[in-house]
């Protein structure tokens, strides 16, 4: 089976989304799928992506948020349904001329105008489609502009579209599952909850002695406006407390305000940046 799988994040490019894509390639070539792979360009470079798309920002600015301009506002409400469908539709593009007939496509959201890619696709090749879903769409959206009750019903047209003409939607759990049923009732037939793959097993890397180390893999803010890395200061100064000898690992994106947090936190060496690392460090990590 010839397997087209599209991702805006994929690996070394660091993020939560490159994992999933990263091991649903790979588990579909352990049983003997061919698969290739159309992603952005990565920040460190060396990917294993068979057609590289370029996209203006690949990976989130870790310095304070410019102050938006009037093309940032237009972008959001004329560009839908998210600003990315632009890359999704170069996706596109670069998939056909490739010239290569999948089976299958795989788009995997978010964002989730990666669907558009999947839709040209599945129409231009004859092929089927697979749209997966790793995140809330309207329920917990991450995109403020989508807590606008009149945006929302415009987006809710666009998962309608999306959801009914995939032959296959798939979502990490369910209840990413449940909204999907709510924005489209009529899929339930063809509606599968994909758990994470699991990847092979990591190496080991050799810290320092202590009774109790702790890692935390990934983004704060930059993941989810709500996360507040200061809360997570909190539970750490109440376990130390508790456990003298506790070192915790901060390994991922953090912005220059909550590196600034973590080291004026007044925990010592307790708390570990060791940045941006690829996703084997991390996992040996």
């Amino acid at each position: 089976m010839k397997i087209l799988l599209i991702a805006r994040h994929f690996p070394p490019t660091v993020s939560g989304g490159s994992r999933r894509a990263y091991t649903m390639a790979a588990g579909l070539r352990a049983v003997g799928a061919e698969v290739r792979v159309v992603a952005p360009q990565s920040e460190c470079g060396g990917g294993d992506v068979d057609y590289e798309v370029h996209h203006p920002n690949v990976s989130p600015p870790q310095g304070p948020p410019a102050p938006p301009r009037l093309k940032d506002y237009l972008r959001e409400w004329l560009l839908l349904p998210d600003p990315d469908v632009r890359w999704a539709r170069r996706a596109a593009g670069a998939a056909l001329q490739a010239g290569w007939q999948p089976d299958w496509v795989i788009t995997s959201a978010p964002p989730e105008s990666i669907h558009e890619c999947g839709l040209i696709l599945q129409r231009k090749l004859g092929c089927r489609w697979l749209a997966d879903f790793r995140d809330h769409w309207l329920d917990s959206p991450l995109r403020p502009i989508r807590h606008s009750a009149f945006r929302r019903v415009i987006e809710r047209h666009w998962a309608r579209r999306y959801l009914g003409a995939a032959d296959l939607v798939t979502s990490v759990n369910a209840r990413i599952d449940e909204e999907l049923a709510g924005l489209a009732p009529g899929t339930v037939q063809k509606r599968r909850v994909l758990p994470q793959a699991a990847d092979p097993a990591p190496g080991t890397m050799k810290l320092k002695d202590s009774s109790r180390h702790a890692v935390h893999t990934g983004s704060f803010s930059l993941s989810d406006p709500n996360r507040r890395i200061e809360s997570f200061i909190d539970m750490v100064r109440e376990a130390k407390s508790l456990n003298g000898g506790l070192v915790v690992h901060l390994a991922g994106r953090l912005t220059q305000a909550e590196q600034a947090a973590a080291a004026n936190a007044g925990l010592g060496d307790t708390i570990v940046l060791h940045g941006v690392l690829p996703l084997a460090r991390a996992r040996e990590l």
